[in-house]
């Protein structure tokens, strides 16, 4: 597979392609990314749109509170990664582990700019 963006010096050529078959390998999602932790987080109600865009609308339901809670299970060095792109718009409830590495990470980046 080609993405396009990593193409450069491409020519028009009026020389015919061949069409030829291609055989896809399996994307399955879980075989990249196998699920191996539980995550349950309480989202800011501004996060909405967020959830809806990488999950569906029914990944979470509406607290009292208005916060968002969402459940599913999920690949954990991914998840980190993901959490991290909320900002403090998210608190991580489960898994301890998880609540662990984001501690650390956060940690770290404060660590680079205390003078």
């Amino acid at each position: 597979m080609f993405k396009l963006n990593r193409m450069d010096r491409l020519e028009l050529s009026a020389e015919p392609i061949a069409n030829r078959e291609v055989r896809f390998p399996e994307f399955e999602t879980k075989t990249f990314f196998p699920a191996n932790v539980h995550l349950k987080a309480a989202f800011d109600p501004s996060m909405k749109w967020h959830l809806i865009e990488n999950y569906g609308s029914s990944s979470f339901t509406i607290q009292e509170d208005d916060s968002l809670l969402f459940e599913m299970d999920m690949d954990e060095n991914g998840v980190i990664a993901w959490l991290l792109s909320c900002g403090d718009k998210v608190t991580v409830l489960e898994p301890q582990s998880v609540k662990e590495k984001m501690l650390q990470v956060a940690s770290a980046i404060a660590s680079k700019y205390q003078e």
